[in-house]
């Protein structure tokens, strides 16, 4: 959807994660469409930010749990205008010591 200037695409992963009532949301203004934010709730939560060539902090939560949470956005491709496009996320992420996991996302928006 589209608002104010912010697009937040919404999508059930429960059934992907084994997450029961996993929902994630993927926003971004239409003045920085190269930085993109994850906010992931449910059991087991999270929200960071993805910005390409660029490290940030976020969180993970687990119940009563806050971990933190390294993200490196190696690219970001986002070519939506007008509620139509795709975003393409790449980046990497480190809960608190463990191995950096690389994950990809594609979003064709129409």
């Amino acid at each position: 959807s589209e608002k104010g200037g912010r697009v937040t695409v919404t999508y059930d992963d429960s059934e992907i994660l084994g997450n029961p009532k996993s929902v994630t949301q993927v926003t971004f203004t239409l003045d920085e469409p190269h930085v993109v934010t994850v906010i992931r709730s449910g059991a087991f939560s999270s929200m960071f930010i993805v910005e390409e060539g660029r490290h940030n902090s976020g969180e993970y939560k687990m119940g009563p749990y806050v971990l933190p949470v390294a993200v490196y956005g190696r690219r970001v491709k986002n070519s939506v205008k007008g509620g139509v496009g795709i975003i393409e996320l790449d980046f990497t992420v480190e809960l608190s010591g463990s191995d950096t996991q690389r994950t990809r996302m594609k979003f064709t928006l129409s």
